[in-house]
């Protein structure tokens, strides 16, 4: 029995330097707005707390976000938390196809994290279905029985393919009969 999992979060040294830049931009707005001995301006003071408190809170979300998969001889599931709480599951017998591919992050989704929930057809952005990733441009695409599609982000390719082969030979025989 073959067992592929992965777990992923958004650690990009590219975001992390981002981040460290907005804190260092709000730190050095306080020590200016305190540099002076005079009354400290209170509008801009509550500003800055409350500029803060809300990049606080967006960096608590995203550095929480993460997609666990697992793929193993029940099927594929995947959870996408905070968003998801539970595992979705995705047994063999909805699935019409499974595979590793290599996509375009930006034109196919409009980008990484969750995506495809709203279609904008003048772009054509969720039409390729959903996608469900962290970084990168390999994913393990799922088009299930009723047409729908699912796209996993995954960083480790190899694995993914040599256990999806595994199972997806069962997956063509089911076609055939």
């Amino acid at each position: 029995m073959k067992v592929f999992k992965e777990e992923q979060r958004f650690n990009q040294w590219w975001l992390i330097a981002l981040f460290v830049l907005v804190y260092a931009k709000i730190g050095y707005d306080l020590v200016l707005l305190f540099k002076d001995n005079t009354k400290v301006n209170t509008d801009a003071l509550t500003a800055l707390i409350f500029s803060g408190v809300i990049i606080i809170l967006v960096t608590i979300l995203i550095f929480s976000i993460t997609l666990k998969i697992r793929i193993d001889e029940k099927g594929v599931s995947y959870k996408f938390y905070p968003f998801h709480f539970k595992a979705k599951n995705i047994p063999w017998n909805r699935l019409e196809e499974c595979s590793v591919r290599k996509y375009s992050p930006i034109l196919e989704y409009g980008g990484w994290g969750l995506r495809g929930m709203v279609r904008l057809k003048l772009f054509g952005i969720g039409e390729k279905g959903r996608a469900y990733n962290i970084k990168g441009n390999i994913g393990i695409q799922m088009v299930l029985k009723d047409g729908s599609k699912i796209l996993l982000g995954t960083q480790k390719m190899g694995q993914a393919k040599d256990v999806i082969k595994n199972y997806s030979y069962n997956l063509a025989k089911r076609k055939t009969n």
